[in-house]
């Protein structure tokens, strides 16, 4: 794999500041005013359905005078039909578009007043559809007979790398912070493995996981690649947005963080739940690898595949636990007595009730009785808990995994009550009850130092973190 970033990255990557680094957010990866070279991507107006803006080689693989021309001339007025009918953000595959020496595969997006026109080299002479669906129906067969959420993950990563050819294709899992981790992995014998290792949120920013729900494929054929600028009739059609244009050029900073990864290509496809993006299938390679049309689309369809059958594995765990808790509450029930006092009750069915929530202890505080079960703080300490929560707690519950964020006291006993579950019961002498889980200290493997900030390299590149291995 070629070392060297181009001439035109590093004087993107030098524009860059060190705040933009950090907190890229900010990036507007969607006009980059260049595409990948691997391919062309011809920008027409809707209205007058002439070709205004270009980028890749053209005048070699198309058409050599193409600017200002109508776009039935170059694709064929059956391709300009489909196009036209596509609604705002959405795509259409069109049929094979003949260029100067051989066939192109065609991809038409529709964004605002523009038609957008990828065209790439067409899928090799001979390729069955045949085989396409029947290795689509085999992968979501093998995704089908999975048992739970992490056997499901194994498996995909496994049909993903056949369909692929990539060195190495894991499943990554996004948290509620941005940060994701990786449950699965598949990958040649001679690469380190990044199982289990976790990635903060800056190496996905929030603008590029908003593009990866939107664009639900993204491949980087060759990550040295030299960016093919887009050729406009007037300046400002150079920063037409690309959003949906798997031909897109890619952020520098991406394009330095897969090379520091010893990464020749990727490929990136979207696990979206509910319009939510759950977490991606990413694929690299050692080498420059292209990925045609027909296994970009047999991805996407598996991706889909996936992401229904983590909604059922999802759904099927949550009804095992429904079950459990309904098991719970139905023996904790059966020992109450109308007769006896509620404190009663609950020195009775405390344990029933402790593992209804799995909790570690659980507190009644009734005016100025406490009663506890199972592992609790001592009694003043549980009044601080009580007198912080009782406003909050009543009349909808109160819940946290991390008490001492809200309570700066309770990291005196947070080894005793880290989580908690408060719940204000309206009765004459209200009645608090607290569940407590304790602290559960994990070590995490990062794959490099989460808090490494940007460095600058001899040629005062800002880069971002070179280093992936483990680190805790």
């Amino acid at each position: 794999m070629k070392a060297d970033i181009p001439a035109s990255l590093q004087d993107s990557l030098r524009a860059v500041s060190e705040d933009e680094l950090t907190l890229c957010d900010r990036e507007p990866i969607h006009i980059p005013g260049s595409i990948q070279p691997h391919g062309m991507l011809l920008v027409a107006d809707r209205g007058t359905l002439d070709i205004v803006a270009g980028a890749g080689d053209i005048e070699g693989r198309l058409a050599p005078q193409w600017l200002g021309r109508p776009l039935a001339s170059l694709i064929g007025s059956a391709a300009v039909e489909i196009a036209l009918g596509i609604e705002d953000e959405t795509s259409a595959v069109l049929d094979p578009v003949t260029g100067l020496e051989n066939s192109l595969d065609g991809v038409a997006h529709r964004t605002g007043e523009y038609l957008l026109i990828e065209l790439e080299d067409a899928e090799r002479a001979g390729a069955s559809t045949a085989r396409i669906f029947t290795r689509i129906e085999e992968a979501g067969a093998a995704l089908a007979r999975t048992h739970d959420l992490l056997d499901l993950c194994e498996a995909a990563v496994q049909q993903f790398r056949a369909i692929t050819g990539y060195d190495r294709v894991m499943i990554y899992r996004f948290h509620e912070d941005g940060a994701g981790s990786v449950m699965a992995e598949d990958r040649a014998a001679h690469l380190v493995s990044f199982l289990n290792h976790q990635f903060p949120a800056t190496d996905i920013p929030k603008q590029a996981r908003a593009l990866y729900i939107r664009n639900r494929i993204r491949v980087i054929p060759d990550v040295c690649y030299e960016p093919a600028p887009i050729r406009a009739a007037e300046p400002g059609l150079s920063e037409v947005d690309l959003s949906d244009v798997g031909l897109r050029s890619v952020s520098p900073i991406h394009i330095r963080y897969l090379q520091n990864m010893a990464v020749g290509a990727s490929a990136s496809i979207s696990i979206v739940m509910d319009g939510h993006l759950w977490g991606l299938v990413a694929c690299h390679h050692d080498e420059a690898k292209t990925i045609l049309l027909s296994d970009r689309t047999a991805c996407r369809i598996l991706a889909h595949t996936l992401s229904q059958q983590i909604a059922a594995k999802d759904e099927a765990e949550l009804t095992r636990e429904r079950v459990r808790i309904r098991a719970s509450e139905d023996t904790a029930l059966a020992l109450y007595d109308p007769e006896s006092s509620f404190e009663s009750f609950v020195e009775g069915a405390g344990s029933e009730l402790c593992r209804m929530l799995g909790a570690d202890g659980l507190a009644v505080l009734s005016g100025t009785q406490i009663s506890t079960f199972g592992r609790c703080p001592d009694e003043a300490d549980l009044r601080t808990i009580g007198e912080w929560v009782k406003d909050k707690a009543a009349p909808f519950p109160f819940l946290t995994d991390r008490l001492a964020l809200h309570l700066p006291e309770a990291e005196a006993f947070q080894s005793l009550a880290s989580g908690l579950l408060a719940v204000s019961l309206s009765t004459e002498t209200p009645i608090c009850l607290i569940w407590l889980r304790a602290e559960k200290i994990e070590t995490v493997e990062w794959a490099g130092n989460p808090h490494k900030g940007a460095s600058t390299d001899p040629n005062a590149v800002l880069t971002p973190r070179s280093s992936f291995e483990t680190w805790s």
